[in-house]
């Protein structure tokens, strides 16, 4: 019988090991099993009739990974199903606080079902309604499914991961693509050759960065503003959001508007000629990293029957083609060096007309809740990551001005690079020198900083200095 778990920062637990026991745990395709420290911790929930359960639990030191929240699809059953309490969880991809084994299952699950369609379930809970099975072709962009996690070994204990998402049949032809390169078709996309004819005809510099335009597919006459859905989904997230994690939101946002990354919409009721369209956004936590917080801008959303902002957009051609010559480059010669650029994405310019499609919402005061007079309209002024044209804007735009520079290290440096990372090797120290020169000045002409550098070579990276250096060793 599999044991109810808690996360360990949850409780209460005494660190005395004479107070601690071993629990036996099988993990998915292992013969033999492992064996954790553990606490027996009294837990006291409470349900959705305001009566509060109490159970005896394991507390672990770590349940899973982040897994996935699939809300806007949740929502979306709650909208389908309002007399039902759905149990919709965080908009935050989050690890797991509590795994209720078949020791409690049935503490919780009252067995009631409702058919949603097929291979898609709601079982009544304590909790709420939980969905059970798989989306539908419905929804093929979106295939995922709910309640199917698997547990997997690491080095200290075992954990529960999240299955990926099954691979349709493009996604399994691409991925095999990736692993037969050489062995594949030509990676040439309808129109690849009109969208490249377009950037270069209409991408302008000024002021210290280029400025693009959104490679439309068609113009989006028919591409719905999305406001009550960006409305909807900005005050769920502030009611999952804890003041601490919202603050860090609201600082994030306002280094960005400070920065000049985002602006303020000055009269979001009237509306321009040219397309609005709103995003909704939620955040992903990052520990350990420089930057705590990141903001994730949702470009597919859409409610039924519309269109949503990357389905009007070119993904764009691949401007990688050769990735084992790529390779080969990076491990051909004895100096092999590494750098990437900051902020990348956020460096390039949106035309004027282009960025009322990138508007959001956001709090003027974050902890007055959401109401129209709390609500602050913003708009991005550069390309924002999570578009899919973002990518080969940017590779676009680098490859770009590197080709207008004309030198032998220009070349060098657009040959060595993927997305905003740089990886090159050369066979001396003097031309690792000038590529380091050459990248430093001609990104600074772009707004952008090229940095983290690091290489094999001590005498190369004595010659650069501490602020260029990554903190990492190779």
């Amino acid at each position: 019988m599999s044991q109810t778990l808690l996360a360990q920062q949850l409780a209460l637990v005494d660190d005395n090991p004479d107070n601690q026991i071993d629990l036996t745990v099988y993990t998915f395709g292992c013969m033999k099993p492992k064996t954790i420290k553990t606490s027996l911790v009294s837990l006291m929930i409470r349900l959705k009739d305001d009566s509060v359960l109490e159970i005896s639990v394991y507390a672990v030191p770590r349940i899973t990974g982040p897994l996935a929240s699939n809300f806007d699809f949740k929502q979306h059953v709650q909208k389908r199903f309002p007399d039902l309490d759905i149990a919709i969880d965080s908009e935050v991809d989050k690890p797991a606080d509590l795994l209720i084994g078949s020791d409690l299952y049935h503490s919780f699950v009252k067995g009631q079902v409702k058919h949603v369609e097929e291979n898609l379930h709601l079982v009544q809970s304590k909790l709420g309604w939980i969905i059970c099975g798989q989306e539908s072709d419905k929804f093929p962009e979106r295939t995922m499914s709910f309640l199917t996690y698997v547990s997997g070994i690491d080095d200290s204990m075992s954990q529960f991961v999240a299955p990926d998402p099954p691979l349709n049949d493009d996604k399994i032809k691409e991925l095999w693509e990736l692993e037969a390169i050489g062995i594949r078709d030509s990676p040439k996309i309808l129109h690849q050759d009109e969208i490249i004819e377009f950037f270069n005809k209409t991408t302008i510099f000024k002021d210290g960065r280029y400025h693009v335009k959104w490679p439309w597919t068609q113009y989006p006459t028919d591409l719905p503003p999305n406001l009550g859905l960006a409305t909807g989904r900005l005050t769920s997230l502030v009611k999952r959001l804890d003041h601490q994690t919202l603050e860090l939101y609201d600082q994030v946002l306002q280094d960005q508007l400070r920065l000049g990354v985002v602006e303020v919409v000055d009269n979001p009721a009237e509306f321009p000629p040219h397309p609005v369209h709103y995003l909704p956004h939620h955040c992903v936590i990052q520990e350990g990293k420089t930057t705590k917080l990141r903001v994730v801008y949702d470009a597919s959303s859409k409610t039924r029957g519309s269109y949503s902002l990357n389905d009007y957009l070119f993904k764009g051609p691949r401007m990688l083609d050769d990735l084992v010559g790529f390779l080969i480059l990076f491990r051909l010669h004895d100096i092999a060096f590494v750098a990437d650029i900051e902020k990348a994405f956020l460096q390039i310019g949106l035309q004027l007309e282009d960025r009322d499609v990138t508007r959001f919402l956001w709090l003027k005061d974050v902890h007055a809740g959401v109401h129209p007079n709390n609500i602050i309209h913003l708009r991005f002024t550069r390309v924002p990551f999570g578009i899919v044209s973002s990518p080969f804007i940017l590779a676009a735009t680098l490859k770009y001005h590197l080709a207008r520079q004309g030198s032998f290290e220009a070349k060098t440096i657009s040959e060595s690079l993927y997305v905003d990372n740089l990886l090159r090797s050369v066979p001396t120290l003097e031309e690792a020198k000038a590529i380091f020169s050459v990248g430093n000045s001609t990104f600074n002409e772009l707004s952008m900083n090229i940095r983290e550098w690091n290489s094999n070579n001590e005498e190369f990276m004595r010659s650069i200095s501490d602020e260029k250096k990554s903190t990492k060793t190779t």
